[in-house]
């Protein structure tokens, strides 16, 4: 059996000029998907810090709605950027207001005396209360997002 042997001219360098070739060509897509890869993670991130923040937000605005809606409640009271809850009962009385200038607190008194603070929400940058008529409205800035709500008395 015969086999013709194929000759194939080619000019020196030529593989070496198809390696760099190929070479260039594989890093520039290899750059591409790490890039991809670091923009989803970046996005994850960024992510996950919003869900925790809206979460944040959302528990705060639970605990506010339950103390304003209990039954012994007498009067509410907007003081500056303090929502201020009198009870009828033993002189006792809550404020919700900024705590140590990075959360915020439930304030209770008793008789005019602090007795306990529980924080309600963190990374609190800023609150504001307005009232009109039977209504509330709650702005908070939550690491640098606004939020807002409106509370019925």
């Amino acid at each position: 059996m015969y086999i013709k042997k194929c000759k194939i001219e080619m000019k020196k360098g030529v593989i070496l000029v198809e390696t760099i070739i190929y070479l260039f060509i594989s890093s520039i897509l290899l750059c591409f998907m790490l890039r991809i890869i670091v923009d989803l993670i970046d996005f994850k991130k960024s992510y996950c810090k919003n869900s925790l923040d809206e979460d944040k937000f959302s528990n705060g605005i639970i605990s506010i709605e339950s103390n304003i809606n209990r039954a012994q409640v007498k009067k509410y009271e907007v003081i500056g950027n303090k929502l201020k809850i009198s009870y009828g009962v033993e002189n006792k009385s809550e404020e919700i207001a900024m705590y140590k200038g990075e959360a915020l607190g439930v304030f209770y008194y008793t008789d005019g005396k602090l007795t306990t603070v529980n924080k309600i929400m963190e990374d609190v940058k800023e609150v504001k209360f307005i009232q009109k008529g039977k209504l509330v409205y709650f702005f908070v800035k939550v690491n640098d997002k606004n939020y807002e709500e409106v509370f019925s008395l």
